[in-house]
């Protein structure tokens, strides 16, 4: 391809207004379109590829549509707002080929995998039991892939033939930035070449892709109207919805501007229709699909929850320590003995009364209950009466009782621990055998016989066992 030399190094973008008051309007709201689109569609692909539930499929080609729609933005919007803020509205020549290039490459690459998603809506809708096997991973990846080096070389191969013009001015693009359609008026070369490849180019692509589209929606509609649920109906209809809005202005916009020839009235409106594909359309997926709006609720009410737990778990631990401090009160510790004692004597009546909780886990939990009862009126008795008592003294044989009374309890609660594991093993892998009244009678004795083991022996009790040193 023959490259002619041209004396134009720089392009002035005209953008939508010259007019000040609207382009400070307009930066206003592109920005917020913009900073909407890269959010969503960012937002929508961490989200897909964070969450297993929507490695499937369908979800698969959106990420990827999410990813076009994010580049095919950030290739048009950055340049926007700049020409809406600066005095100097230029973009170099090699800048301008650059900014072709991604765009031209990008349109095939969205247009097949908007008809990739159709196929896709069809196997679903049309062929749910062979969707699974039809749709496997490395076939989706090989349907990705293709439009993916298509639009690559597309671009490629476009790119050159603007290249191959030559401009010597004027120099103004009547857009806002550097598309086929303007930059073709603008140049002083033969440019029959350049158009009848776009013209072919374009023509295939969208036809052929919008082809793909209304033969798998002309299965589809008649399978969703088939479907007997209306919620089944409107499902299937929402699932498609955003599919379709995105296919209808895409492709509208896009015919309007590409496959008729260039001229003053048609540069001009296909400058305002531009507007809908590189800003408008980038937001539809990203707003309108119910389940990622659903996911990224789930996954920020999950953030919250985590926030609110750890605030939680830091204000309890305060809290309890606030609790143990206040334990060297009398009454504060009276209180939690009062209600140690309620609650271990409310359990036990209740499973002695109630027949529904004679079984073989009520019983352990009522014994359980017992040693909790023994174990706080073995101490806080005591620490009640030091607390109110200006002698905090006990007597030997006190002393020894109250040993062997912890002690009796620290190991039978260590045996009764044992014995409850093994009642929860034989009720969940052998519940057939678990209300076998032998078994239940097997696991209270050998709970007996662990208490029995447990009790201290009597030399503990004798005095002489002990030596104590007296100091003069």
């Amino acid at each position: 391809m023959r490259r002619n030399f041209t004396s134009v190094t720089e392009f002035i973008l005209l953008g939508l207004t010259s007019r000040l008051e609207l382009q400070i309007l307009f930066f206003v709201l592109f920005l917020a379109i913009y900073v909407t689109t890269v959010a969503g569609n960012l937002g929508m692909s961490v989200l897909i590829r964070v969450h297993a539930r929507l490695h499937t499929p369908v979800y698969f080609f959106l990420s990827h549509l999410s990813v076009m729609d994010l580049c095919f933005s950030s290739n048009v919007t950055p340049k926007l707002l700049e020409i809406f803020l600066s005095e100097r509205k230029t973009i170099s020549y090699s800048a301008c080929l650059l900014q072709c290039y991604f765009f031209i490459a990008l349109v095939p690459v969205e247009i097949y995998i908007l008809a990739v998603m159709a196929l896709d809506r069809y196997m679903a809708i049309c062929n749910p039991l062979l969707y699974g096997s039809k749709r496997s991973g490395s076939v989706c990846t090989s349907l990705i892939t293709v439009p993916y080096v298509y639009g690559a070389l597309t671009g490629l191969m476009e790119t050159m033939w603007t290249y191959s013009l030559v401009f010597c001015g004027p120099s103004e693009v009547n857009h806002f930035y550097c598309a086929d359609p303007p930059l073709i008026k603008l140049a002083c070369s033969d440019t029959y070449n350049k158009e009848l490849s776009m013209f072919v180019v374009a023509g295939f692509n969208f036809t052929y892709s919008l082809l793909i589209i209304l033969i798998s929606y002309s299965y589809i509609f008649p399978a969703i109207l088939r479907i007997c649920s209306s919620e089944g109906r409107r499902k299937a209809f929402t699932t498609c919805s955003s599919h379709l809005t995105a296919v209808t202005i895409f492709y509208a916009t896009l015919f309007f501007m590409y496959l008729r020839p260039p001229s003053k009235e048609s540069v001009a409106q296909g400058k305002m229709l531009a507007v809908f594909y590189t800003t408008v359309i980038p937001m539809i997926y990203s707003l309108r699909n119910k389940d990622l709006i659903h996911m990224h609720r789930v996954v920020i009410k999950n953030e919250m929850l985590k926030v609110t737990k750890a605030s939680c778990l830091h204000t309890i631990f305060r809290q309890v320590t606030i609790i143990c401090e206040d334990l060297t009160r009398p009454r504060r510790l009276c209180w939690v003995y009062i209600v140690i004692v309620i609650g271990n004597l409310g359990v036990i009546v209740l499973i002695r009364t109630d027949a529904r909780l004679h079984m073989p886990v009520y019983f352990f939990l009522s014994s359980l209950s017992v040693l909790d009862l023994c174990f706080s009126t073995n101490v806080t008795p005591k620490i009640l009466q030091n607390f109110l008592s200006e002698k905090t003294t006990i007597s030997y044989a006190g002393c020894l009782v109250r040993f062997c009374i912890v002690m009796a309890v620290v190991l039978t609660e260590h045996c009764m621990t044992a014995v409850m594991a093994y009642n929860c093993y034989v009720a969940i892998c052998n519940p057939l055998l678990y209300r076998n009244p032998r078994i239940k009678k097997e696991l209270e004795s050998g709970y007996l016989a662990g208490l029995k083991n447990t009790l201290p022996k009597p030399q503990i009790l004798d005095p002489e066992t002990y030596v104590f040193g007296v100091t003069g």
